[in-house]
């Protein structure tokens, strides 16, 4: 059994601190200095506390060998890219840490190994592994809208696994003119993309 708290910090350097590029547009023949990058002195390692369990087995004189794991893994102090800085800032987006905000990951692997021929000169050995992996947001301190996926018909939503998807139900084409039917909240046909 293992039990760590570990930090991420998968972003770039320097992003606590404002960047500025020499370059852009020239101004009476000379160089320009612009803000590249809004920095945010606030910015912390985003936090996993993670807990792994296992057990390691050799049956039938070691034919059959196999592991069961457990995970669990618990984020905390998120690190998000936030947009909708103004744009007369000169940048778009600003890292934050979402201090109240806590996403879980927990999961069980089974994997087997067995020697099917274990010879002098050939060996065949057959293996495989299954997995049920899952996550769950269990506190979320923006709204459900305010991290977008492609085509913004993800959300994140307590309760719920990162990224749900949110979408209007299709129902089919309607014989008569060809246009979609879809499905309302309670389930009532309408041709009105809700």
């Amino acid at each position: 059994m293992l039990y760590g708290i570990v930090g991420n910090a998968n972003i770039g350097s320097g992003r606590y601190f404002a960047n500025y590029q020499v370059g852009g547009i020239g101004y009476n023949g000379g160089s320009t200095i612009y803000l590249n990058g809004v920095g945010n002195p606030d910015l912390q390692w985003e936090t996993l506390k993670n807990t792994d369990v296992a057990i390691e087995f050799a049956l039938f004189n070691n034919r059959l060998t196999g592991e069961v794991a457990y995970y669990h893994k618990s984020s905390t102090n998120l690190l998000l890219m936030e947009p909708g800085l103004a744009s007369s800032t000169g940048t778009g987006n600003i890292y934050r840490n979402l201090p109240n905000s806590v996403i879980e990951n927990q999961g069980l692997e089974v994997s087997l190994n067995y020697k099917v021929i274990q010879g002098k000169d050939w060996k065949w050995t057959v293996g495989g592994n299954i997995a049920r992996n899952q996550n769950k947001v269990k506190k979320w301190e923006l709204g459900p809208d305010a991290v977008s996926g492609g085509t913004n018909d993800t959300r994140v939503i307590e309760g719920l696994p990162l990224g749900v998807n949110y979408l209007v139900r299709y129902y089919g084409v309607d014989s008569k003119d060809g246009l979609p039917i879809w499905l309302d909240a309670n389930g009532n046909q309408t041709k009105t993309f809700l």
